[in-house]
């Protein structure tokens, strides 16, 4: 089970909007008041998939549209919305695992990854259908700049972020790649 279903739901918004007013009996809005969800509590990853660092990077989306050509072993590349400026730059994490760089990306592929969050000072990978991963533990500060530069992106890139898994912070070669989104369900 995942969420990572970026495609379907973009259908469907676009089905709400179009669509379905203009079918005979339509009724705006929910018919039912929507079930409020807890998020699932975060967990840290398990040592062997722990990274020994990671850093905040951005790409431009010039460049993530090339990704198809990079060296990776593991990839989750989703296609770009239309809306997403050219020049638009994508935020993301670069997490280096050194000679467990192969290991640890195979872990996260496994996990269906899905996007990026800030919440209580943590970075957090949530993936799959409800699982939260604890990726690292920031300062005040750093938390709240962080939050405010992917609520920036939500807004100027239709939510678009990535994760890399690599050797170290100077290897050309990816371990694992995957393009994120912050997408509201609907």
């Amino acid at each position: 089970r995942s969420r990572r279903c970026y495609a379907l739901i973009d259908w469907l918004q676009e089905r709400q909007r179009t669509v379905y007013p203009q079918q005979t009996g339509y009724l705006a809005g929910p018919r039912a008041v929507p079930m409020p969800t807890e998020p699932a509590p975060a967990k840290p990853l398990p040592d062997a998939a722990r990274g020994d660092a990671w850093e905040w990077a951005s790409l431009p989306l010039t460049s993530l549209r090339e990704a198809v050509d990079w060296p990776v072993d593991f990839a989750g590349l989703i296609p770009v919305p239309a809306p997403v400026e050219p020049g638009a730059a994508i935020p993301g994490v670069r997490l280096f695992a050194g000679d467990r760089a192969l290991a640890v990306a195979g872990w996260v592929a496994g996990l269906e990854p899905l996007k990026l969050t800030i919440s209580d000072n943590c970075l957090l990978l949530e993936a799959g259908l409800d699982q939260r991963w604890l990726l690292g533990r920031l300062d005040p500060g750093e938390a709240k700049t962080a939050a405010a530069t992917f609520t920036e992106s939500c807004e100027s890139t239709v939510g678009l972020q990535f994760l890399s898994v690599q050797r170290t912070n100077r290897t050309q070669h990816f371990a694992g790649f995957w393009l994120l989104r912050d997408q509201i369900l609907p």
